[in-house]
């Protein structure tokens, strides 16, 4: 008699078992598919903001934190590692910022993320061509709007997402 998961005897099969296995398939699934979103990503950077947000679903997806952070960590090294990083920099901040702030550390050389992460930022740009004194007055907090970092998600949403899904009919 051929053995199927309807006609095992349980003392076989323990449910915390199969959760078990069922949940390590599905986190290195996430691994191998966010190293197939990066790749696209490096690859067609004006998509990058679309894999970023479909890696972001699959990292929320996941329950262990260090999971979630080993998978960051593995996106944050393979994308900003590599040059004229800064726009995807400032995608992967959206990921990360909540975590970030908790740690009180951020990863982002970027000046604009560091400003967003809350560091004093001498310059942002270069202000050589302007007057000193409208230079040194530039108002830099007010670039970063405080009230919407306190809405912010792990999981990458678009406006038009956002919009679609407040709709109230």
């Amino acid at each position: 008699m051929l053995l199927s998961p309807t006609n095992l005897p349980t003392s076989i099969i323990h449910p915390y078992s199969i959760r078990k296995v069922l949940t390590s398939i599905a986190t290195r699934s996430i691994y191998s598919m966010s190293a197939i979103c990066i790749q696209i990503a490096l690859d067609n950077v004006s998509c990058a903001h679309y894999a970023l947000r479909i890696v972001s679903r699959m990292i929320d997806s996941l329950k262990d934190m260090k999971e979630k952070q080993s998978i960051i960590d593995l996106v944050y090294n393979k994308l900003c590692n590599q040059p004229n990083s800064d726009y995807n920099q400032l995608w992967l901040q959206n990921m990360t910022y909540i975590q970030d702030k908790k740690n009180e550390a951020s990863p982002y050389s970027l000046r604009l993320c560091q400003l967003v992460a809350g560091k004093n930022v001498h310059a942002l740009w270069n202000n050589e061509w302007l007057n000193s004194e409208l230079a040194e007055n530039l108002p830099y907090d007010s670039i970063v709007n405080k009230e919407t970092l306190k809405k912010v998600t792990p999981v990458i949403m678009f406006r038009e997402t956002r919009a679609y899904n407040e709709l109230t009919y």
